[in-house]
């Protein structure tokens, strides 16, 4: 227990340190269909036993995430009780029958209370297929298949025998988490149009001459000559020249 509380908590760091984008529990539950090979001859099988296995998840569960999950031991068969504990790496391939593949240790972590034979942990390297199942933001369900394999064989205290266990199992995995670090987040789209809108506006103005007769003319004064004249030239291309003895005033104002 105290194995897997660590390795919760290193994933927990690896998700802030590296801004992993999603995070959230995992969950298993299907049936392990234990092979054990002893030194001695044939290898054995036994009935099914119960593949539960619970845990977190890190990553992205539609590109590539790591687990750690913690379970039964499958020597369950023994009636020995142990702690299980997988950490599976998570590659997804998006839209395929067969939806992703994991492949990563496994630990066998013995009871010394109850199972005086076995001397070692036993470590197993674990593979998995999930295939196409339901899918949504926060939840996903996967039938899976998968096989764990030890590659070293085990003594078992106080006798000559030596033997492996391969197992294999068959399921339903839950994945459900959220987007984000550890609370929901929706990622937020502007669009032009709200950038354009939300924007100050620019005002524009236009040179305006008051002329002592009473006219207005807008436009924009493309010659001045001090003391002398001036001249506009008007939206419609049109251009007047204007003595200054006839102009009330020069301004600018809104269009």
């Amino acid at each position: 227990m105290l194995r897997l509380g660590l390795t919760n908590i290193f994933i927990f760091f690896i998700s802030a340190f590296t801004n992993a984008q999603q995070v959230g529990f995992q969950f298993y539950q299907g049936v392990n269909k234990p092979m054990v090979y002893f030194n001695t001859g044939t290898p054995q099988q036994y009935s099914f036993v119960n593949d539960t296995r619970i845990g977190l998840w890190v990553g992205n569960l539609d590109k590539l995430s790591i687990s750690a999950l913690m379970g039964i031991s499958p020597e369950a068969y023994y009636k020995f009780s142990g702690l299980m504990v997988d950490l599976p790496l998570r590659y997804s391939f998006h839209n395929r029958i067969i939806n992703s593949f994991a492949f990563g240790p496994s630990l066998d972590i013995k009871d010394t209370r109850t199972n005086k034979y076995r001397t070692k942990t036993i470590a197993s390297i674990l593979g998995e297929l999930s295939f196409q199942g339901y899918s949504s933001d926060i939840l996903k369900i996967h039938p899976y298949f998968g096989l764990k394999l030890m590659p070293n064989s085990i003594s078992l205290q106080g006798t000559f025998y030596k033997y492996k266990v391969n197992v294999l199992s068959f399921g339903v995995r839950i994945d459900f988490g959220s987007k984000g670090k550890l609370i929901a987040s929706k990622k937020i789209e502007i669009t032009q149009q709200e950038i354009e809108s939300s924007s100050p506006s620019v005002i524009e103005y236009v040179d305006v001459i008051y002329l002592k007769n009473g006219s207005i003319i807008r436009g924009m004064i493309i010659e001045q000559v001090p003391n002398v004249q001036v001249k506009i030239k008007t939206s419609d291309g049109s251009v007047f020249v204007h003595s200054l003895d006839q102009v009330l005033k020069l301004t600018k104002e809104p269009k």
